[in-house]
C-alpha cells in the first residue's frame, strides 16, 4: 500500500513538473530541415522581433529571428499589442516565445512557412542600439595627428629635392 501510494505521489509530481515547464524552443534551423515533422504540429519558437509589426484586422504579422534565420509569425493582434520595439539598424527587438501551429506550407497564406501563434510571451523588452560616434576629443586629436603626419610627409618629399 505504501509503495503505491509512493508511486501516484511520483507521478503527480512529475505530471505538474512537467505543465509548469515550458516546452523547449525549436530553431529555424531544425523547422526548416524537418519541416514535414513538425508540419501541423505544436511548436515553441523564440526570438527577437524584427521588422514591423503588419496588422490585417484582427491578426498581425511579425517576423521573429532567432540569430540563424527568420519565421513568419501570424498572430491575434491582442498577442501582437503586447510587443513595444522592434529590431531595426537602431533598435534591437523585444525577444519573445510564440506557441501555436508550424505550417510547412500554409493554404491559408499562399502556400508560405509560418507559424500560427496561440501564445506569445515577452521574454526581453528590446533597447536602443549603441551607436558608433566618435567622442569630439578624439576627433579634433586625431585630425591634428593627421596635419603633423602631412607636414612631416610634405618636408621629407622636399628634403629629397
Amino acid at each position: 500500500m505504501k509503495l503505491c501510494a509512493g508511486a501516484m505521489i511520483c507521478a503527480a509530481v512529475l505530471i505538474a513538473g512537467a505543465r509548469a515547464c515550458p516546452a523547449q524552443a525549436i530553431s529555424s534551423a531544425e523547422l526548416i530541415s524537418q519541416s514535414r515533422d513538425f508540419d501541423g504540429k505544436n511548436v515553441t519558437y523564440a526570438g527577437e522581433v524584427i521588422g514591423d509589426v503588419m496588422r490585417r484586422g484582427d491578426h498581425a504579422w511579425i517576423n521573429i529571428s532567432d540569430g540563424a534565420g527568420a519565421v513568419g509569425v501570424w498572430v491575434p493582434s491582442d498577442l501582437a499589442a503586447r510587443i513595444s520595439q522592434t529590431g531595426d539598424f537602431k533598435h534591437t527587438g523585444d525577444t519573445v516565445e510564440v506557441v501555436g501551429i508550424f505550417n510547412r506550407s500554409c493554404v491559408e497564406h499562399g502556400g508560405d512557412l509560418d507559424i500560427h501563434a496561440r501564445e506569445l510571451r515577452i521574454i526581453a523588452a528590446g533597447k536602443p542600439r549603441m551607436t558608433c560616434s566618435l567622442n569630439k576629443v578624439k576627433k579634433d586629436w586625431a585630425v591634428k595627428l593627421l596635419g603633423v603626419v602631412a607636414i612631416v610627409w610634405i618636408l621629407t618629399l622636399l628634403k629629397m629635392r
